[in-house]
């Protein structure tokens, strides 16, 4: 009997052609995280607010699946006319 391999998912391209790091903050809601680290690439998580006083132009959210509940928590930064990238099922930019 044969034992399938177990399929591995591709990893995100976390750096940029120039090695370097193209995610450099991750924000959060939740107020037990911030001033941690994520855990394998360690990058900083800071709370929500910290998107209105750096301005981004994008925001990428990791958590697909709830990407409807966080552009409507940051509907101000929206209004601002800065976008969100929602990457699953189907890339969009809204």
């Amino acid at each position: 009997m044969k034992i399938a391999k177990k399929k591995s998912w591709p990893k995100w391209p976390v750096f940029n052609k120039e090695d370097r790091l193209a995610v450099n903050r991750v924000i959060k809601s939740n107020n037990l995280v911030k001033n941690l680290y994520s855990p394998g690439y360690k990058i900083k998580v800071f709370s929500s607010s910290k998107i209105y006083s750096d301005k981004p132009n994008y925001i990428f959210i990791f958590a697909w699946r709830y990407h409807k509940n966080i552009i409507v928590k940051n509907k101000y930064f929206k209004r601002l006319g800065e976008k969100f990238i929602i990457p699953l099922p189907n890339l969009k930019i809204v």
